[in-house]
């Protein structure tokens, strides 16, 4: 895949009254580091829902089973309309200090992370 290739993954979501150990659970059971939050019908995207912000629950000695995701989800999270390079998501992700891009077209939102940049050419090819 060259570097202005990026293979985007179709956002798995969750509403924001969620608890957050589904949320984890969600999260393992798909193999994902990342949920988009979602109002309660679905439509709006609030926010997302990282592993950083799993461990910042867990860090601060909460039950996640008792912290709703609305609550623990990073506001804001760094989007593009559209279509998205491997360059300009790993500059978006640079300048975001983050390690997620959605990215939202027609009606979908997907989802680009770091670890995808790592099948592109702008890391080299990997090494087994």
């Amino acid at each position: 895949m060259d570097a202005g290739n990026l293979h985007t993954r179709s956002l798995v979501g969750i509403v924001w009254r969620a608890d957050v150990a589904s949320a984890a659970a969600l999260m393992q059971s798909k193999n994902i580091s990342a949920l988009g939050v979602y109002s309660t019908d679905g439509h709006q995207l609030m926010g997302i829902l990282t592993e950083r912000d799993i461990t910042r629950v867990v860090a601060e000695r909460s039950d996640p089973a008792g912290v709703r995701v609305g609550d623990a989800m990073s506001y804001s999270p760094v989007t593009v309309e559209g279509s998205v390079t491997a360059p300009e998501a790993a500059e978006m992700m640079k300048h975001g200090h983050v390690r997620h891009v959605i990215v939202r077209d027609a009606g979908s939102d997907r989802i680009v992370s770091i670890r995808d940049l790592l099948d592109t050419d702008l890391v080299g090819p990997r090494r087994n």
